[in-house]
C-alpha cells in the first residue's frame, strides 16, 4: 500500500467491499440466537458493576456512591470478589437466587456464565437488572 493510495481512499475498494465475507446471506448465517448469547455473554465483572448501578435509584448520590465502588472494584480486583457476595446476598433478600461469577481473585479471568433465578424460573441478566432498577426506584422514591 503506497502513501498516495492511502490520500485517495484507493484502499477503499470495490474489490475489498464486495467479498464475500460483507454479503448479507453470510451474515445472517452466523447469527447468534439469543439464548446463546444470554450462556456465553461475555464479561461477568462488567454484569456485576451493571448490577450495582441498577441499584442507584437514579439518585444523584447513590450515583456516586456506585461509582467511587465500581471504580474501587476495578482498581482492585479482590473488590469485585466482595462486590459480587454483596450483590448475591442482597439478590437473596429481594427471592432472586444468584451466582455471580468474577474469575480469578475478581479478575475476570477463568469467570463462568452469571446465573439468577427466582421461585423456579431463571431469569436473564437483562432481567435481574430491570428488576433491580424498579425496585431501587420504587424503594428511594
Amino acid at each position: 500500500m503506497t502513501r498516495e493510495m492511502l490520500l485517495t481512499n484507493e484502499i477503499f475498494t470495490d474489490e475489498i467491499f464486495t467479498d464475500e465475507i460483507f454479503t448479507d446471506e453470510i451474515i445472517t448465517d452466523e447469527m447468534i440466537p439469543d439464548e446463546e448469547l444470554n450462556r456465553v455473554n461475555g464479561s461477568t465483572c462488567a454484569e456485576l458493576h451493571e448490577l450495582i448501578q441498577a441499584c442507584d435509584g437514579n439518585k444523584p448520590l447513590l450515583q456516586v456512591i456506585t461509582g467511587v465502588g465500581e471504580i474501587a472494584c476495578s482498581a482492585v480486583p479482590p473488590g469485585n470478589v466482595v462486590m459480587a457476595k454483596v450483590m448475591e446476598n442482597a439478590l437473596k433478600d429481594l427471592g432472586i437466587k444468584s451466582y455471580i461469577s468474577v474469575g480469578w481473585c475478581g479478575s475476570g479471568v477463568r469467570s463462568v456464565s452469571n446465573s439468577y433465578s427466582k421461585g423456579n424460573k431463571e431469569m436473564s441478566h437483562a432481567e435481574v437488572v430491570d428488576y433491580l432498577k424498579k425496585w431501587s426506584a420504587d424503594t428511594l422514591s
